[in-house]
C-alpha cells in the first residue's frame, strides 16, 4: 500500500530549499538547458540587453510567488533596484495575454508527474495573480497544432530533474511563438491548488476561469489546501500524466 505524506515546506533538504530560493544558482547550474537570457541587474547589463531587446523582465533574485516581477521597456526610465536580475522577454505571439506551464514532479516512492496551464493578463501567470488554470496538453495542442510540444514539454523535465537532488519541485516554463520550450525558474514549495481545481472543476467554485481573490476564494483555498495536505500522495496519484 502507497503511504500517505503530509508535505510541508521543509519538505526537501535545506540545500535544495537554498538552491532555488536564489534564481540566479538554477540558471547557472542548468546552463546546458534552453533558458531566457539572465543576468544581474545593472545599468551596465541593462544597457547590453536593451542593444538587442527592445524590453525585459526585471525580477527580484530570492522570488517568491511571481511578487515584484514587471516589465522594462528600452524607453522607460531605469529605476533603481537591488537584488533583482534581467531577463531576456519571451514573446508567446498572445495580444494582452500570458500563458506558463507549472510541471510539478514529486520523488517518493515512485516518481510522478503532473501539469497544468496557467492563463493571464497579468506577466505573472500563478493563481494568487488572478491566472486562469487550463489543461497543459490540452492548451499546447490547441496553440501549437504542429508541433508535439507537450511531449518535448515532458521529455526536458525528465532532462532537467535528472540534474537535481529533490523530494518535490515546481518547474515552470514559457514557449515562445515558434514552440521553442525555455525553463522560467524553479520552486522547492510549488503549489497544487491548479491540479486541484483542474481535476475537480464540478467540486470548486473556481473552475477553468479567471479566479477573483477575494476572502471567500482564500477560505475556500484553504479548505482545499487542507484536504490535499491530508492525503497529498494519493491526491496527485489522480494527477500523474
Amino acid at each position: 500500500m502507497i503511504p500517505n505524506y503530509h508535505i510541508s515546506s521543509g519538505f526537501n533538504s535545506k540545500e535544495f530549499n537554498e538552491f532555488c530560493k536564489d534564481k540566479l544558482k538554477p540558471y547557472n547550474h542548468l546552463k546546458n538547458i534552453n533558458q531566457p537570457k539572465t543576468s544581474l541587474f545593472s545599468k551596465k547589463n541593462l544597457k547590453i540587453f536593451f542593444k538587442v531587446h527592445d524590453r525585459v523582465i526585471l525580477k527580484p533574485r530570492f522570488l517568491k510567488k511571481g511578487e515584484g516581477i514587471f516589465i522594462l521597456k528600452k524607453k522607460d526610465p531605469i529605476p533603481k533596484l537591488e537584488n533583482y536580475l534581467i531577463q531576456e522577454f519571451i514573446d508567446n505571439g498572445f495580444e494582452n495575454y500570458y500563458f506558463d506551464i507549472r510541471v510539478y514532479v514529486q520523488n517518493l516512492n515512485e516518481q510522478i508527474i503532473c501539469t497544468y496551464a496557467r492563463i493571464s493578463k497579468k506577466i505573472v501567470c500563478n493563481i494568487a495573480n488572478n491566472g486562469r488554470v487550463e489543461d497543459c496538453e490540452k492548451l499546447l495542442n490547441l496553440v501549437y497544432p504542429k508541433k508535439n510540444i507537450y511531449n518535448e514539454l515532458l521529455e526536458l523535465t525528465k532532462k532537467i530533474i535528472s540534474l537535481l537532488s529533490f523530494k518535490e519541485v515546481g518547474i515552470d516554463y514559457i514557449i515562445d511563438k515558434t514552440g521553442k520550450i525555455y525553463l522560467i525558474e524553479l520552486n522547492s514549495s510549488p503549489g497544487i491548488l491548479g491540479l486541484y481545481i483542474l481535476r475537480n472543476p464540478d467540486n470548486s467554485k473556481y473552475p477553468s476561469f479567471t479566479i477573483n481573490y477575494d476572502d471567500e476564494f482564500k477560505k475556500e483555498k484553504k479548505q482545499i489546501l487542507e484536504k490535499i495536505r491530508i492525503n497529498r500522495y494519493e491526491e496527485l496519484q489522480k494527477c500523474v500524466v
